[in-house]
């Protein structure tokens, strides 16, 4: 035997609004997936987002040791979600990775699935994203 359970329509609509998915397109074609509970999480608004972007972008254009960096929402807006808008923060992780791609190439190029080094990072436990979406469009977390 079942038992049913009372739902108001406001705790539906909660629910709801809690799940929402927004997703933004990046340069190549992939869509960025962030709930509505995410941006909460994180403290970002509309306003906020814009801020750290163009603080990021002038902090980009401005530093001599960065050059032919990318400067697009989506790029930018990782490293300050990332940090939770804390503009020195999303400056020194931004910093990290350029230098670590600059040092480090190889990790970044040519990568394959089937690679024995790379099959024993997903047999340990690693997650990541393929770069191709499956038939329906989705992205696959391997």
């Amino acid at each position: 035997m079942t038992s049913t359970q009372s739902v108001s329509v406001e705790e539906v609509t909660c629910r709801v609004t809690e799940s929402l998915v927004i997703s933004e397109e990046t340069p190549d074609g992939n869509m960025e997936i962030v709930t509505i509970q995410d941006y909460e999480e994180i403290g970002e608004t509309e306003q906020i987002r814009l801020k750290s972007e163009k603080r990021l972008r002038v902090w980009i254009e401005k530093h001599d040791c960065i050059v032919n960096c990318r400067l697009d929402s989506i790029f930018l807006s990782r490293f300050a979600r990332m940090q939770k808008h804390q503009f020195e923060k999303s400056c020194t992780t931004l910093e990290n990775y350029l230098r670590m791609r600059k040092s480090h190439p190889q990790w970044f190029q040519n990568l394959d699935i089937r690679d024995e080094k790379l099959s024993e990072l997903v047999n340990s436990g690693y997650v990541f994203c393929l770069p191709e979406r499956d038939s329906q469009g989705r992205r696959v977390i391997f």
